[in-house]
């Protein structure tokens, strides 16, 4: 079940989350997390769980809340900042879809084996600014080479998902995207409609 390009959507921008179905990407993700403002985490919840009830789509939960209200609904589940394999199971059993659990930290990164052999958890990501602001290392390529390589040996069956490309430029994009399938990622996540088609290339 690789999936090449995960697009998001946040969620308290109703227009977006119709709209963003009309790009390419192999999977929609609503988002309920970093992409929305503190103050109107509830209101996106309420639209995202209205959104689903129309269009299926994966999302991304924030906490408890999320979770329960997007449970039953969404395709699929990306949980961030996952820190042990209880985490991981915590929402696995809650949830009879896919999940894929972010790595955004160093005590995550030294439990993404464990993390990754959770029932129900289908892969792992790599969440590289908030990996590297713990880790102390340069968000760039090389920088995250050995971390890159870490999370593929700890995901043996469906390769791991790279990070959101920040840059703006379709050169960039394209060598990060055929960097991460070269080491065995399976997909890449992006912000950017724009994005959608070369990610589906890279890792056709």
């Amino acid at each position: 079940m690789a999936i090449r390009s995960f697009l998001y959507a946040p969620g308290h921008l109703p227009d977006r989350l119709e709209e963003v179905f009309a790009h390419g990407a192999d999977a929609v993700v609503y988002d309920l997390e970093d992409g929305v403002p503190a103050e109107l985490r509830d209101e996106a919840r309420a639209n995202v769980v209205e959104a689903l009830r129309r269009r299926p789509a994966w999302a991304r939960i924030a906490g408890e809340a999320d979770l329960a209200a997007v449970a039953g609904l969404a395709l699929g589940i990306r949980v961030p900042k996952v820190r042990s394999p209880e985490e991981a199971r915590r929402v696995c059993a809650r949830v009879s879809v896919p999940v894929i659990c972010a790595i955004e930290s160093g005590e995550g990164l030294e439990a993404a084996s464990a993390i990754a052999g959770v029932a129900g958890v289908l892969t792992l990501s790599l969440g590289s600014r908030d990996l590297c602001a713990d880790l102390g290392l340069p968000d760039t390529e090389e920088g995250l080479r050995a971390v890159r390589e870490r999370l593929v040996a700890a995901c043996p069956g469906v390769g791991p998902v790279d990070s959101v490309y920040y840059g703006d430029d379709r050169d960039g994009l394209r060598a990060a995207a055929e960097s991460a399938r070269s080491l065995g990622f399976s997909g890449k996540s992006t912000l950017l409609a724009g994005q959608v088609a070369e990610l589906n290339r890279a890792f056709a």
